[in-house]
């Protein structure tokens, strides 16, 4: 009951502070652009202090899918807005767009972010249940898992290997992105190949007691991320890390707090580097690592805020264009997500969803078609989409909707922390980040084929091989895997 009461008195606070920044947004539209940028700069600022302080004072814990989202939307939709509150002199999207664009910009994304807030704080406290009280390895998730792993790992290791020839010979950008489309059976292999991260999750969940299979599961999770590393798909390297450290850290063991501490300065020192780094070939990359590691040791927090701010870049220039040079999609977007769940079975040579085009894919050809020409792009945001369909109203919304979503995923999950589950979370978790600084498009078939169907399946295989042994005598092929015992 006292958790509950804490709870309303956050929620209450949040309710009553977003009353007075709209105030504020309201002075910032009335000022002068340049003063009024600068009070809105201190309003988003105010809020990410407080969303950040709120979630602490709530007692509320940091490894969960929703707080990694939200210092993940801060970092990438506000990271050039928090420079700009302590350094005036800051430009900001180095001003490609009016400061009267940026004002709205930095208002819009103040207000996602506290309504994403308000989602997550709606989602009561749930006490995670005991792990001693939930079943061992479930049969579904054995054979699932090795399943799993036995299907994908060769073409986990050709889809590789051809990305870091390719990288390596021609580039970042001409090898990832002027290459050929595949098609048929090599596609069928990359699609395939996704299939490994979701099953060492699994794996490593149902078998948490084996030195054996959490050793295995560390070795490839971290070969799968610093192939991503090299060829410069960091968000792919950094999902795929957060994801295995979260199971880890709900489930198999505590992580030490010194090891997540230098890891994560780590990787944060590296972004930035492999920013500047990607686009050169590897003979070019010694001389290019050396600028690149200077430049970020002369300042890091800007180098890192800059670098990542720089999707809000997308929110800008989507405001600008709506509704005066594309109608508003109301809903259009979303709705071509959810048909990427099939395969391309409508008969046509692309699918629907390619043939009507992503908005990320729209934008850069709007604003940059020497970049579009080459492949290249901006990315876009969940913001972004979301006023590409409704304007302010949707941000709103749809962003108190993702909160609560994300929230109530880790409270569904404590609720029954199950092997599966708990894969099910850390696969959702390792696609889901994409989302701050990419469109529904992007992620909505990788959540149902590699967390979804997954998940699907378990339960499915724990009907099927009783009916078979008792019928056909199948033999149990993985007995002989060491168990679990909770």
């Amino acid at each position: 009951m006292s958790s509950l009461k804490h709870d309303r008195k956050v929620l209450l606070i949040h309710l009553l502070l977003s009353l007075w920044l709209s105030v504020f947004a309201f002075l910032c539209r009335t000022l002068s652009p340049e003063y009024g940028l600068g009070l809105a700069s201190v309003t988003f600022t105010v809020s990410a202090v407080w969303v950040i302080g709120s979630w602490k004072i709530s007692g509320r814990k940091w490894m969960t899918p929703y707080a990694i989202f939200l210092l993940a939307a801060l970092a990438f939709n506000g990271g050039q807005i928090l420079l700009y509150t302590f350094d005036r002199d800051y430009d900001m999207l180095q001003k490609r767009v009016s400061v009267e664009t940026l004002v709205t910009t930095v208002l819009v994304v103040t207000g996602s972010i506290m309504f994403l807030h308000l989602g997550a704080l709606l989602v009561p406290h749930t006490k995670l249940k005991s792990t001693r009280t939930v079943e061992g390895a479930r049969i579904g998730e054995r054979y699932v898992s090795l399943s799993l792993l036995v299907i994908s790992f060769v073409p986990s290791v050709l889809t590789f290997g051809r990305a870091v020839k390719s990288i390596a010979t021609k580039g970042y950008m001409a090898g990832l992105y002027q290459g050929d489309v595949s098609f048929g059976a090599d596609n069928a292999a990359a699609l395939i190949a996704q299939f490994l991260l979701p099953a060492v999750f699994l794996l490593v969940a149902s078998h948490r007691n084996s030195r054996l299979v959490r050793r295995v599961s560390v070795l490839l999770v971290v070969l799968y991320a610093v192939t991503y590393l090299f060829i410069g798909v960091r968000s792919a390297a950094m999902m795929s890390l957060l994801g295995f450290a979260w199971l880890w850290e709900f489930h198999v063991a505590k992580l030490p707090r010194h090891f997540l501490l230098g890891t994560t300065a780590g990787i944060l020192f590296l972004l930035p580097c492999i920013a500047a780094l990607r686009n050169a070939d590897t003979q070019g990359r010694t001389t290019l690592a050396e600028d690149a590691v200077s430049g970020v040791m002369s300042s890091p927090v800007h180098a890192l805020l800059g670098e990542t701010g720089n999707s809000m870049l997308t929110v800008a220039h989507t405001i600008d264009l709506y509704p005066s040079a594309r109608s508003y999609d109301t809903g259009a977007s979303y709705g071509y997500a959810l048909l990427t769940i099939l395969p391309n079975v409508f008969g046509t040579e692309l699918h629907p969803s390619v043939a009507h085009g992503r908005l990320a894919d729209w934008l850069v050809e709007t604003i940059d078609p020497t970049i579009a020409a080459i492949g290249g792009g901006y990315g876009y945001s969940f913001i972004a989409e979301a006023y590409a369909n409704f304007g302010i109203t949707g941000v709103l919304g749809f962003s108190l909707l993702l909160g609560l979503l994300l929230q109530g995923l880790y409270s569904w999950t404590c609720a029954y922390p199950a092997a599966h589950r708990v894969a099910f979370t850390a696969s959702v978790l390792s696609m889901i980040l994409i989302y701050v600084r990419g469109e529904s498009g992007s992620i909505v078939r990788g959540l149902i084929w590699y967390g979804v169907l997954p998940y699907t399946a378990i339960h499915l295989t724990e009907r099927v091989i009783p009916y078979l042994r008792q019928t056909v005598g199948v033999l149990p092929i993985y007995q002989s895997l060491p168990r679990v015992s909770d």
